[in-house]
């Protein structure tokens, strides 16, 4: 699945087996869209502060790994919600 929208891009690439029910979502559900903006915006603090090598920075992307499972998980109940209304 191919696309230039670089939310659904990041999303396939994490969720590979459920491209059709990231995009249904995407479009139709708002706290969908929410939780996926919080998600891209966590791994962009990440990939940021990645090649900073203070100890703060270190204590932050420690913080928003902790986030990123928290919202990956969000994202796939979401999805196996998806899966069983298809």
């Amino acid at each position: 699945m191919k696309t230039k929208d670089p939310l659904i891009q990041l999303l396939i690439q994490h969720f590979p087996q459920h491209w059709r029910q990231i995009r249904w979502l995407l479009q139709e559900n708002e706290d969908f869209r929410e939780l996926c903006d919080d998600y891209s915006a966590c791994i962009e603090m990440q990939r940021q502060w990645r090649p900073m090598k203070t100890p703060s920075t270190q204590k932050w992307l420690e913080e928003y790994e902790v986030l990123q499972s928290e919202l990956e998980t969000e994202i796939s109940d979401f999805l196996k919600k998806a899966d069983l209304h298809e």
